[in-house]
């Protein structure tokens, strides 16, 4: 996994999202037709699924979601 952010590629992707209507098509097409996404830092790099990034917010802010069933 790639922990390096790159501040500069997170706000331009932002910005594509945004005026894109939040199309998630068409942001993952510019992601993974990038060349930075192909570069050697991030290859072999692990995408985040959703639940790996709920559990690292869990653990990192010691927080605990409640059962609303």
């Amino acid at each position: 996994m790639n922990d390096n952010l790159n501040d500069e590629r997170v706000e331009e992707l932002a910005e594509y999202f945004y005026t894109n209507n939040y199309d998630i098509e068409k942001l993952m097409k510019k992601v993974f037709l990038s060349a930075w996404f192909y570069e050697a830092e991030n290859i072999g790099a692990k995408l985040k699924t959703p639940y790996d990034l709920l559990a690292g917010i869990m653990k990192f802010y010691r927080y605990k979601f409640e059962d609303y069933q």
